[in-house]
C-alpha cells in the first residue's frame, strides 16, 4: 500500500486491468502540497508499485483513459496554488509520461473530462486561477497530440 496519504488525486483503470493513481495532494487545506507521483495498483496481486513521475505536480486534475490505452492527465493545481494549462500523457505500453504538444486555453482545476466516440476528450468546467467557476469546454485530440 502507498505509504503517504493522498487527497484530490485521480485514478483510472488501464486496459490491462491495473489502476493508475495520479498526483494528488499530500498536504492539508491550509498547506497544500501537490504531488508528481503516480502509483500503479494490480488488483490481481493486490500490490502497489511506483509509476513514472509527472512533469508537473498536480492535484484536482482530470484523468481520462484513451481508446489507444494511454491516459490523458489535464489541468489541476500545482505547487504554490497555480492552476495548470498543461496536460500530460501516460503511455501505457512504455510506462512513460510526456507533456502534450499544446496547452489548454484556460487553466482548469476541478474540471471534468469525458472520452467521446470520436476518440477526442472533452474537458469542461472547473475553476480558473481566481477560483471562479468556468462555463466553457475544450477538446483534446490524441491523434494530433494536441492538448485540450
Amino acid at each position: 500500500m502507498p505509504s503517504r496519504r493522498r487527497l484530490r488525486c485521480g485514478a483510472v483503470t488501464l486496459s490491462g486491468g491495473d489502476v493508475l493513481i495520479v498526483g494528488g495532494d499530500r498536504g492539508s487545506a491550509s498547506s497544500p502540497t501537490p504531488s508528481n507521483q503516480t502509483v500503479l495498483y494490480n488488483p490481481t496481486s493486490g500490490t502497489f508499485s511506483s509509476g513514472p513521475a509527472l512533469n508537473n505536480p498536480r492535484a484536482f486534475a482530470t484523468v481520462t483513459a484513451l481508446s489507444n490505452g494511454d491516459v490523458l492527465v489535464a489541468g489541476g493545481v500545482t505547487t504554490g496554488g497555480a492552476v495548470l494549462t498543461s496536460a500530460e500523457l501516460f503511455h501505457a505500453a512504455s510506462g512513460t509520461i510526456t507533456l502534450t504538444a499544446g496547452s489548454m486555453q484556460v487553466g482548469r482545476s476541478n474540471a471534468v473530462a469525458a472520452l467521446l466516440g470520436s476518440g477526442k476528450v472533452l474537458v469542461a468546467g472547473g475553476d480558473d486561477a481566481a477560483g471562479n467557476a468556468l462555463s466553457d469546454a475544450e477538446l483534446f485530440d490524441p491523434g494530433a497530440g494536441t492538448s485540450p
